[in-house]
């Protein structure tokens, strides 16, 4: 490899660890994970989203949505009802 890739894989690693490091802090908080809050914040900035809504925001898949809300209802911090329009 020459110094350019090595400087670029240097500075993703670095940016990983931070990211990482800042999650754990997040999750040491407030208790949520860094997907939960991103999915509380879009939930947040959307007007009476669909869970697909949702996940188009946050750039994760309707699977992985739903197992967050999941969570998040359960742990009372979500509240999900059925649309009468949707399927």
């Amino acid at each position: 490899m020459n110094d350019l890739q090595d400087h670029v894989l240097v500075s993703l690693r670095r940016i990983i660890r931070a990211t990482d490091l800042y999650s754990r802090k997040l999750g040491k908080r407030t208790g949520l994970t860094t997907p939960q809050l991103v999915v509380i914040q879009a939930i947040g900035a959307l007007r009476d989203p669909t869970v697909s809504d949702v996940a188009k925001a946050v750039s994760l898949s309707l699977a992985t949505v739903t197992t967050i809300l999941n969570r998040l209802e359960a742990n009372g911090l979500v509240h999900r009802e059925r649309s009468a329009v949707d399927r």
